[in-house]
């Protein structure tokens, strides 16, 4: 059993480098806007548009994102996605993030959101590739007009 421990440790050491020793850069995430779709009464679906930009001169494929939205220094989403996404070489690529939403869920964020037409977000999480899970956060201000029917 220590001998299978011992390897399993092994293994997990080899095979989870860091960015920096493979000389590979974290991508970059930016917010470029929100859409609305499928809106009803009571819920509708936020698309998180971002642009995803890739430094290395290699493509990187992105096994999975994981999420955590807060606005207004509130939880708002986090989830998973489990799609495979490949960003190309020293280019940005459109990644989108839809997020199911309950009105009643947003009631603080909104009322700000109409009062001031913005609200700050910050968006945070882990993007994996492979055994490599790499951090990012991004902050800023979500403003009304980043709002699209």
């Amino acid at each position: 059993m220590l001998k299978i421990l011992s390897s399993l440790s092994l293994i997990l050491i080899l095979s989870l480098p860091s960015c920096a020793s493979l000389g590979l850069q974290s991508p970059t995430v930016n917010l470029i806007n929100v859409d609305l779709n499928s809106p009803t009464l009571l819920n509708a679906i936020l698309v998180f548009n971002l642009l995803v930009k890739n430094p290395n001169s290699v493509d990187v494929k992105i096994d999975q994102v994981i999420y955590s939205v807060q606005l207004n220094k509130k939880q708002f989403a986090s989830g998973t996605i489990k799609e495979s996404i490949t960003l190309p070489a020293k280019a940005s690529s459109k990644v989108t993030v839809p997020i199911p939403i309950q009105y009643t869920d947003l009631s603080n964020s909104l009322a700000d959101l109409m009062q001031n037409g913005s609200t700050p977000y910050q968006l945070s999480g882990s993007v994996k590739m492979g055994l490599l899970s790499i951090p990012f956060n991004e902050k800023g201000e979500f403003k009304l007009s980043d709002l699209k029917k």
